[in-house]
């Protein structure tokens, strides 16, 4: 068994790759999910991770009464992915049809 020290070392190597679990790419397999949502699926748990660690820390900002929440502005992933706006929303929309994200509106913060 691998015992992997969390150290500051650690931390900061680890934030140097995308995740994705292993039944995730599993399910997204067998929905045929192409590779490009997989991709930006990748990027949009790497940020509600983020948002999870800050209310585990204390900070509700990325929480409400459904639970805790990522903001991650459409330009922002255009940017990030390389792609234009209307291949990242065909991403997003594969996502959605595979209930493995949900939209919830425009943030007011």
């Amino acid at each position: 068994m691998l015992n992997i020290e969390k150290s500051v070392h650690y931390y900061n190597y680890a934030q140097q790759y995308l995740m994705m679990p292993k039944a995730v790419e599993e399910y997204l397999t067998v929905h045929d999910v192409s590779l490009g949502a997989c991709k930006l699926y990748m990027h949009l748990r790497d940020r509600y991770r983020l948002s999870l660690k800050s209310v585990i820390e204390g900070n509700d900002k990325y929480e409400d009464e459904l639970g805790v929440f990522c903001i991650y502005p459409i330009e922002d992933l255009v940017e990030i992915m390389g792609k234009n706006e209307k291949t990242v929303r065909r991403w997003y929309n594969e996502l959605k049809k595979c209930d493995l994200i949900h939209y919830r509106g425009t943030a007011t913060c």
